[in-house]
């Protein structure tokens, strides 16, 4: 059952801040894998005429920039989704690899006498970087389904084969702030024409959904999940019969555009501690898991999820791939500004470092941690290490093509500056811009180029909150009716849930309330400064003083967390 649980907030004010300017395809043959060995996980081999990886693009450059990878990757995701789900190689199995039908993939056995959970380390200082194999496993499964469609084109077949052999998954950049233009149209819509080898086509749309077939009740503990044949996000019912209510989705998702802009602006300060990054960067990735699945109330008040709300089922949703890549594409900027920082050995246990099962409690966790169940040959995981560079895999990002660059010193500098130039802190921004052009808001910027920079601490006990939990913080309106304006929120992901009871280590360790005085602490901050120069520009606020400010908050400021007990 979900329950609110009341938390201290408490907000400060911070040091002052500088302001810079900143139609269906064929089904698929079932391919299975070899009995003689297991299925590797490798990437895509192709290279570009200088021998350089090829790149993986924002979704909507993909769309706007490429008509031809754009046409077999949906082409080649749809027949990837449409492979028989039993094939250890189809969408469904390699969806399932994160969590949820809790099976073992390609005899990647866990702790021994603990049964098989979810392979996703959630809470792990593995986290960030388990997903770049995973990554490159389902691009490379899909590849050979967009290479497939481009190998059987009757016109203009060496056009369309150039195209998929430099196709690579894209992702969905969601913290580009205000200025981020909303939900694309192309995941908003069940059927989306393409023009392909074939011609124009209107086919089932996959960013849409992923639609079960058979759906299988009994894969998913959760139970709207196992009554739903499709995925959903915002689900109308618990039934069957939901449909998605996707302005709720397109809503909510404006509505934290500033606030998704700022985690990852804040992930990026912690220059030089990859822990805190990589911990401070899952925070901000939950957030999308969040808004994508939906949170509606049903008429007893209690919430409704979509597939992509709990890390169980969502990998199922084609979002989840999107959503992935971005953030293996933030490690990837991380880690080419900051060379010298990377994971270092930790204890297993405690609320920055959970188990799993297959990550004993009480063992340690390091650079050289395999990270199954991707194979990296027949006897070996692939680790951190092996997966530090992205080209290891066959592909780049944007930002991160070094060959264009003199020496590495350069291309690092430029990827810091396009990680300030991407990711400004939001408050920033808006007053840079109020300066340059003289509005109302340039009276909160003081002569010196300063101004008064807002912060919400917040602090929970480890061993009291509920393993996944979100805590909403808003400001109420003028009165009862009015609507309430989110400011932010705090977030903690984690699967407590499997198979033959691997998630009991992990309850009871925190349950048992054997974590150190500093490991019962869970902290968040958030910035509150671009909401209060929104109730400034609407007039509901003076200024950014304390003065103002303090009397604001104390009648406005409001909280709620919901978890799971």
């Amino acid at each position: 059952m979900w329950r609110s649980i009341s938390l201290l907030f408490a907000a400060v004010l911070a040091s002052l801040a500088t302001c810079t300017p900143i139609d269906s395809a064929p089904v698929s043959v079932v391919r299975n894998v070899a009995a003689e060995g297991h299925h590797l996980t490798t990437g895509i081999g192709t290279r570009d005429s200088g021998g350089h990886p090829h790149i993986r693009r924002e979704i909507r450059d993909l769309y706007s920039n490429h008509p031809e990878q754009w046409a077999l990757y949906l082409l080649g995701l749809l027949k990837f989704q449409q492979v028989d789900q039993d094939d250890p190689l189809s969408y469904y199995r390699i969806s399932g690899i994160h969590a949820q039908p809790y099976e073992l993939w390609q005899d990647a056995h866990g702790v021994p006498g603990v049964g098989v959970g979810a392979y996703c380390p959630h809470m792990s200082r593995l986290f960030v970087t388990w997903h770049r194999p995973y990554l490159a496993l389902f691009e490379q499964e899909l590849w050979k389904h967009v290479k497939s469609i481009a190998d059987q084109a009757q016109v203009e077949r060496e056009r369309w084969v150039a195209a998929a052999d430099s196709f690579r998954i894209p992702y969905w950049d969601t913290a580009r702030g205000a200025a981020d233009g909303g939900i694309p149209g192309f995941l908003l819509s069940p059927r989306w024409p393409v023009i392909g080898p074939n011609g124009q086509q209107l086919i089932d749309n996959p960013l849409y959904w992923y639609q079960f077939h058979p759906l299988n009740p009994k894969d998913f503990s959760n139970v709207d999940i196992g009554h739903y044949n499709y995925t959903l996000r915002w689900p109308t019912t618990h039934k069957s019969d939901a449909i998605p209510q996707l302005r709720d989705w397109q809503r909510v998702f404006t509505e934290g555009s500033k606030s998704r802009q700022n985690d990852v602006h804040s992930a990026f300060q912690w220059d030089g501690s990859f822990q805190n990054f990589s911990e401070s960067l899952e925070n901000a990735h939950s957030t999308i898991h969040l808004i994508t699945g939906g949170y509606p109330k049903d008429s007893n008040g209690q919430e409704i999820h979509g597939h992509m709300y709990n890390t169980e089922n969502s990998a199922f949703d084609p979002i989840f791939m999107l959503h992935h890549a971005n953030f293996d594409r933030l490690l990837a900027l991380y880690t080419a500004a900051n060379p010298n920082a990377w994971l270092e050995p930790a204890a297993v246990g405690g609320n920055r470092n959970w188990p799993t099962f297959w990550i004993p409690s009480g063992g340690a966790t390091d650079a050289n941690t395999g990270l199954p169940p991707f194979w990296k040959n027949e006897n070996e995981f692939w680790t951190s290490n092996d997966a530090h560079r992205t080209d290891v895999f066959g592909y780049a990002y944007p930002e991160t093509q070094y060959w264009n660059f003199a020496s590495d010193e350069e291309w690092r500098n430029n990827v810091k500056g396009l990680i300030q130039s991407l990711y400004p802190n939001s408050a920033r921004e808006t007053l840079a811009n109020a300066v340059a052009t003289d509005n109302t808001l340039t009276h909160v910027v003081d002569a010196d180029s300063s101004f008064t920079d807002w912060i919400i601490h917040t602090k929970a006990s480890a061993t009291d909150m509920p393993s996944t939990f979100r805590a909403m913080v808003s400001l109420v309106g003028d009165f009862s009716s009015d609507a309430s304006t989110e400011i932010g929120m705090w977030i903690r992901m984690q699967v407590d849930g499997s198979g033959d009871g691997a998630g009991k280590p992990r309850q009871s360790e925190r349950r048992g309330k054997r974590f150190s005085t500093t490991e019962q602490s869970l902290t968040r901050a958030i910035d509150l400064t671009s909401s209060l120069l929104d109730q400034i520009t609407a007039g509901k606020l003076e200024s950014l003083d304390p003065e103002a400010v303090l009397p604001y908050l104390r009648a406005r400021l409001t909280w709620n967390v919901y978890g799971v007990g």
